[in-house]
């Protein structure tokens, strides 16, 4: 081999070596500024689930933690403190394990997308010798929830199958005369919202008619829906809210998107099927003004009111579906104006907690 050609081979070995350094540099500066982006969100990641006092500490420990891009844990705070009880011999731990996951990420070993804090907790639980013992133990813990985490990817990830959504209301977003903010999805049933989801009569609003709608009156009804959601929110025994016929238009968009620091706990579904759809024929009782037809109490009734009452209600005719009046001769004008939601919400929540009967006098709250 002749001089130059050794010379121009060493040459190519020194270039390939700064590459390869460049490279290395360039990633762990990626890395630094990926962990410092963390950082940054963890400080804002939302925490009023676990605000709320009404919370169990089983139910606040079946939060779900989501891996973010830079291969790290969105642990906030409020999540920390659940974990570690306080204790900094399981904060310590709890960095350990955090340390030795990051570090299996980077080595390209498999890490779970979302895991519970629950497995965060138990698995600082011990002291261990080993810091990739706390990995294991984490793991281990992971794969006896992966059950219902499973279920709760296959429900929010699979788009071929139409399924209505859970929408919580967020509360990092102001109000002002009934302009609409963003909302957020979260997973896990909150308060008694959460309760009226699972076990609550069925209310629907049904939106399937509402093709436009002058401004005043979006901003009208958007202050009426948020009231109807704080309101049964409140109840003792909340119905379960179903607005159906939700399309992305440009009416229905900001009828959609909720408001104001109270909403943060209340929850509806959101379904861009017809009611008739989602519920059965038989059970399906629509409340309108023409109706003279008297309600009776029946806790298998699916109560269907229309949300903008300024139009006519051709709907059940047209379908053919149980129409009734509202309960205890209620009227539905006060002058001129129509009654509100949160009144007819009153008003149904008597009825049912009465059972239909009529001894006591309502009085609604105005």
């Amino acid at each position: 081999m002749s001089v130059f050609n050794r010379i121009r081979q060493i040459n190519r070995k020194i270039k390939h070596m700064f590459l390869l350094k460049h490279a290395i540099n360039n990633s762990m500066s990626q890395q630094s500024r990926e962990q410092s982006t963390f950082l940054n969100l963890k400080k804002q990641f939302n925490s009023e689930s676990l605000s709320n006092p009404t919370l169990s500490y089983f139910e606040k420990l079946s939060k779900l933690v989501e891996k973010s891009t830079c291969n790290m844990y969105r642990l906030n705070d409020e999540d920390i403190e659940l974990v570690t009880m306080r204790d900094p011999d399981r904060k310590r731990r709890l960095d350990i394990l955090l340390l030795e996951l990051f570090t299996k990420d980077c080595q390209g070993e498999p890490l779970p997308k979302y895991v519970t804090l629950n497995s965060f907790q138990k698995a600082v639980q011990i002291e261990h010798e080993d810091p990739k013992e706390y990995v294991h133990y984490f793991l281990y813990y992971y794969e006896k929830d992966k059950s219902d985490i499973l279920s709760w990817m296959a429900a929010k990830e699979d788009a071929n199958v139409p399924q209505p959504q859970v929408h919580y209301l967020t509360p990092s977003v102001s109000c002002i005369a009934g302009v609409i903010g963003n909302f957020e999805i979260k997973q896990f049933y909150r308060a008694s919202s959460g309760h009226g989801m699972q076990f609550g009569q069925n209310l629907v609003l049904d939106f399937s008619s509402l093709k436009w709608m002058r401004h005043d009156s979006r901003m009208i009804l958007a202050r009426e829906i948020r009231d109807l959601v704080l309101a049964n929110g409140k109840s003792r025994r909340p119905f379960h809210l179903h607005f159906c016929s939700y399309l992305k238009n440009q009416t229905m968009e900001p009828l959609v998107k909720y408001l104001n620091k109270g909403l943060s706990q209340s929850a509806v579904t959101l379904t861009s099927h017809f009611f008739l759809k989602k519920f059965p024929r038989k059970n399906v009782l629509y409340l309108m003004p023409s109706s003279r037809n008297e309600i009776t109490y029946n806790p298998e009734d699916v109560y269907v009111i229309s949300p903008y009452h300024d139009r006519r209600y051709h709907i059940p005719r047209h379908e053919g579906v149980r129409t009734a009046k509202l309960p205890y001769d209620f009227q539905w004008f006060h002058g001129r104006n129509w009654c509100t939601l949160s009144e007819i919400h009153q008003l149904l929540s008597s009825w049912k907690e009465l059972h239909g009967k009529s001894e006591q006098k309502i009085k609604l709250q105005r």
